[in-house]
């Protein structure tokens, strides 16, 4: 699943995913509230990760707007996300999952003493280990230009060097920005504060949207990477460092409002810090290989002409709002209960009915975002981005990633679910055929490695020009589904199996989508209908009603529905109800 482009919150959601999200999203959202936590705290997480994305979208959108499609827009966005993807690699997606369970036991002990000994610790460590990777990129800089400008133009491609390593000398310092707000999102999330971490990301996406105004202002729009004038790359370079800073210097506040003070240290031989070394080795196998794959995916994307890697980046956007509005949230809500049945074939209902109620959503989310993804296409591309071959690659983009979006949205529910019943098996529970829900995990994050590895230079050396957006979406979508068949089936190791696994959902799902999505846009692509921003809104309206009417016809006038959903928010875990 993509992983950090847009949204830009750090310190969230710590999973193994395909594709990788531009700036801010990939393992950057809120992870669930622990267990036991209260349902305010998901609607919290949800309304604050909604917010956080929408700016996010508003800041690629208005990038693309201003800078056009050209290799020098494609640069900024692509260098812009790259300290972001260094820290994913090095530590980023590990450290709330690794500094949060040990923060909270001492939280929990009474010992604050020793929680701000952790803390200064972890802080001084974890950001002077980020300076010294910090350091060794820049000095590495020329060989991530050239890999950045690998699909450039070749009479553009010393200028694009050039300017890409300039970009680079002055953006990758935020990298130790971005590790003391992991360090912040994590104390934080120890107190069982969610709001800042959350929502600070909003402050980081407005300033750099004011950043490409005054550069808009100043210098115009659409301009070349031939003609960027140094006082160009150095306001979006600078813009871009202090938009981080206010981010952080935020998530600081919330974290010495959490803890009463934050101090940094850099004792190694402190005993909670020595014991993160196991957990720390376990998550940077994953959280490496989702990195990877995102720059690996932001290099290929420039092969498919000036514009590419925005047009991608926008997509990516659009692939994580299944997964941020449907997937985390329904996943956040049944974690408590999930929690509590230590892996039994109750725990399994309500995964199964959790995944349930998240597939009636995204999968016809997912698969709308492919089949109206001309439509979107049309009114997203603005100002400098308004082009006819922008416009084909943004719909190439988005309809490659629309299975995706639905997979990824489906695999969150999987994944929690997998931490929530693995974490709480008792030795008594049988385990199947002897394999773990952990190893699942790590199974789908290597077959997501291995099609990316097979998939992405297969797509650059066979293809060309936006089609080439429409293969690596494809790419991400195949990884994504197969991770989510071997989690789902990982879990049935878990325990006997429940007998009724309300198969019959299913095809009342593809049956309401199919009539959902076909009878509205079958009507539009008779008529012709000209895509404005009005129009696409009314042709989602009439999407939702039409899917609405079919799920409530397929489902014995929403009965089937309704016991789903009352058995999702009860929690009992019984049957006893229609079929279904």
């Amino acid at each position: 699943t993509v992983q950090h482009p847009h949204p830009r919150v750090v310190g969230g959601p710590q999973h193994p995913r395909g594709a990788a999200p531009a700036r801010g999203e990939r393992g950057t959202e809120s992870p669930a509230p622990p267990a036991g936590g209260r349902p305010r705290d998901s609607v919290t997480i949800a309304a604050a990760s909604a917010i956080s994305r929408v700016t996010g979208l508003l800041r690629i959108l208005v990038a693309a707007s201003v800078l056009g499609a050209t290799v020098f827009g494609d640069l900024f966005v692509a260098v812009n996300v790259l300290p972001l993807t260094l820290y994913d690699v090095f530590a980023g997606s590990a450290i709330t999952s690794v500094l949060v369970p040990p923060l909270a036991r001492l939280l929990n002990r009474g010992d604050r003493q020793a929680a701000h000994r952790f803390v200064a610790n972890s802080l001084g460590l974890i950001c002077g280990a980020m300076a010294m990777v910090a350091i060794g990129a820049v000095l590495a800089r020329p060989l991530l230009a050239g890999a950045l400008t690998a699909g450039v133009d070749t009479t553009l491609a010393d200028d694009a060097t050039t300017v890409g390593s300039l970009l680079l000398l002055l953006i990758l310092p935020q990298l130790v920005l971005y590790a003391a707000i992991g360090v912040f999102v994590s104390v934080q999330h120890a107190h069982h504060r969610f709001l800042v971490p959350s929502a600070a990301p909003i402050v980081e996406n407005l300033g750099l949207i004011a950043t490409i105004a005054v550069a808009w202002w100043r210098f115009g729009g659409g301009i070349e990477v031939d003609r960027a004038p140094t006082a160009l790359i150095l306001t979006l370079a600078i813009g871009s460092g202090l938009s981080v800073s206010a981010h952080a210097f935020i998530q600081f506040l919330g974290a010495r409002a959490a803890t009463g003070s934050i101090r940094i240290g850099v004792d190694i031989r402190d005993a909670e810090i020595r014991r993160l070394a196991g957990p720390a080795r376990a998550s940077f196998g994953w959280s490496t290989i989702i990195a990877v794959r995102q720059f690996a995916l932001v290099v290929a994307a420039a092969f498919a002409g000036a514009g590419g890697v925005q047009a991608f980046e926008i997509a990516v956007l659009a692939y994580f709002v299944p997964m941020a509005l449907i997937g985390r949230p329904i996943a956040s809500a049944a974690l408590p209960r999930l929690a509590t049945t230590r892996g039994t074939t109750a725990g399994l209902h309500r995964y199964l009915d959790a995944l349930r109620v998240a597939a009636w959503t995204a999968v016809p989310a997912g698969l709308a975002l492919a089949a109206l993804s001309g439509a979107f296409a049309s009114v997203i591309a603005r100002g400098e981005f308004d082009r006819p071959e922008s416009v084909t690659l943004l719909t190439y983009g988005l309809a490659g990633l629309g299975v995706g979006a639905a997979a990824d949205a489906l695999f969150e529910v999987a994944r929690q679910a997998t931490m929530a019943l693995e974490r709480n098996r008792t030795s008594e529970t049988p385990v199947g055929d002897g394999a773990t829900t952990s190893t699942g995990i790590g199974r789908s994050n290597w077959l997501r490695a291995a099609v990316a590895a097979v998939g992405i230079p297969a797509v650059v050396l066979l293809l060309d020009g936006p089609v080439v957006l429409l293969a690596l979406g494809l790419v991400v979508s195949v990884g994504d589904l197969l991770a989510l068949a071997i989690v789902h089936r990982a879990l049935r190791s878990m325990a006997e199996w429940p007998t009724d696994t309300g198969t019959s959902h299913w095809p009342r799902i593809l049956i309401a989508t199919t009539v959902g999505l076909g009878l509205p846009v079958g009507a539009a692509t008779a008529i012709g209908v000209d895509w404005t921003p009005l129009t696409v809104i009314g042709l989602v309206m009439a999407v939702a009603i039409a899917y609405s009417a079919a799920a409530v016809a397929t489902t014995g006038r929403g009965t089937a529905l309704r016991n789903l959903l009352g058995r999702v928010q009860g929690g009992d875990g019984r049957r006893t109800e229609v079929p279904a």
